[in-house]
């Protein structure tokens, strides 16, 4: 094997190690701590590798941004409105208009409004992270990811 070789061989297995590390740090600290520690939601994924997030990684990691949000306003949970962030939009275009509004440790609230441009609140309910669907989970995490980077 030529020292060109070798030195590819070597970069790959610190890729490998650092990639192993990150994971490490990320189940030891929670992904909450972990991206407060590398400086951003970026800056993890950039050393994550093939690493994929599980539901459950997300939804922790959701649950402390609330927790830690909503100690930062006083409150039990924090809006959409305290944030100074749009609501999540749920549904079809062609139903009542669902959104996001509202969240708390164990869950959200979504809103449904009617008419021709919404201008009625027809009435709201809650769900629980775990219940969510993939698409909705990834959009409330990302959403919580520009929620802390934002709220710093």
């Amino acid at each position: 094997m030529n020292l060109q070789e070798q030195t590819n061989r070597i970069k790959q297995m610190m890729g490998f190690i650092n990639e192993n590390k990150v994971v490490d740090i990320i189940q030891e600290m929670g992904l909450y701590n972990a991206i407060r520690y590398f400086g951003g939601y970026d800056n993890l994924t950039k050393r994550m590798g093939d690493y994929v997030l599980s539901n459950e990684d997300m939804i922790w990691f959701i649950m402390d941004v609330v927790k830690h949000l909503s100690n930062n306003y006083g409150q039990y949970g924090v809006s959409v409105w305290d944030l100074d962030m749009n609501p999540i939009m749920m549904g079809h275009p062609d139903e009542d208009l669902q959104q996001i509004e509202y969240f708390n440790p164990t869950g959200l609230s979504i809103h449904i409004y009617e008419g021709e441009d919404y201008e009625r609140h027809r009435g709201s309910f809650n769900e629980q992270y775990e219940d969510l669907d993939d698409n909705t989970l990834d959009e409330v995490f990302l959403f919580m990811v520009d929620a802390l980077e934002d709220n710093k």
